[in-house]
């Protein structure tokens, strides 16, 4: 009889594999992109923090191999509020200037590259929002896809009224710790979860990102409290904090330009 049982298994496992694997095809679709025209892609992200660098690339189909093509001998000019700052000199793969851009100031980009027509880019520093509070708490949290220990963060923004502003939210933890007496500094990036409606009137939680991002639509002019946690094992899948000789935690509230913004929402659902 359980002979039987083991043959009727057998069987039945078998005859599932069977079924997966009849159910399981594959379709090869060719793509034609070569009529396709190559574009200059350029590059750039601005802060009154650095100084201005810029990266020219082409487009390519994902076929193509993973390297990207410099162009040299390009002529890159910084414009600020209108009026020529200057000219950007040329790197090993970048082009730079030793110039800070300012708050509440406009910057555009003229790029003239061999073989593309003239590109055009500009974006406008945005001024900074203030945190007027902020309190954090350990706590220990269970629900059906995890347990563990979690950090809850509460903020208070105070958001400029009848002004359009972005922001991005992020956490990470900077971990000092010695390892077979040597010396070792990391940085890593927590996942932060909330409920908040700003945030998820954004559309990007099923993509999961490390990053809250979200416009002042839902809090234009107010003093907004905002609220999410994180774990602290969900930053690295190997935990070294019980080496730690010092671990801080460090909060960035960043207000990005409406181009950046509509960046980085890009970029997290591709």
């Amino acid at each position: 009889m359980f002979y039987n049982f083991l043959q009727n298994y057998k069987l039945l496992f078998i005859s599932i594999l069977i079924g997966v694997f009849s159910f399981s095809c594959t379709d090869s679709i060719k793509l034609d992109l070569s009529h396709l025209p190559t574009q200059l892609v350029v590059n750039s992200v601005i802060n009154p923090d650095s100084t201005i660098r810029v990266y020219l690339s082409q487009t390519q189909d994902f076929a193509s191999p993973t390297s990207i093509h410099k162009y040299p001998n390009a002529s890159i000019q910084l414009f600020e509020d209108g009026a020529l700052v200057g000219y950007l000199t040329e790197q090993d793969s970048f082009y730079s200037m030793d110039y800070h851009p300012q708050i509440n100031k406009e910057y555009a980009l003229e790029i003239d590259a061999e073989g593309f027509e003239t590109v055009y880019a500009k974006t406008r520093i945005p001024a900074r929002s203030s945190i007027s509070d902020s309190y954090y708490l350990f706590k220990y949290r269970y629900d059906d896809r995890e347990s563990s220990d979690f950090t809850f963060c509460e903020i208070t923004l105070n958001d400029p009224a009848q002004i359009e502003n972005f922001y991005e939210i992020e956490v990470y933890k900077v971990n000092n710790y010695t390892w077979f007496s040597s010396r070792y500094d990391t940085s890593e990036v927590y996942n932060l979860q909330t409920n908040d409606p700003a945030v998820l009137a954004e559309g990007l939680s099923s993509y999961e990102p490390s990053v809250l991002l979200f416009s002042d639509q839902l809090l234009d002019g107010k003093a907004y409290q905002f609220s999410f946690e994180f774990s602290r094992f969900n930053a690295t899948s190997i935990n070294l904090e019980y080496l730690t000789d010092s671990l801080d935690l460090v909060l960035n509230l960043r207000n990005l330009s409406e181009e950046y913004y509509s960046f980085r929402k890009s970029w997290i659902k591709h």
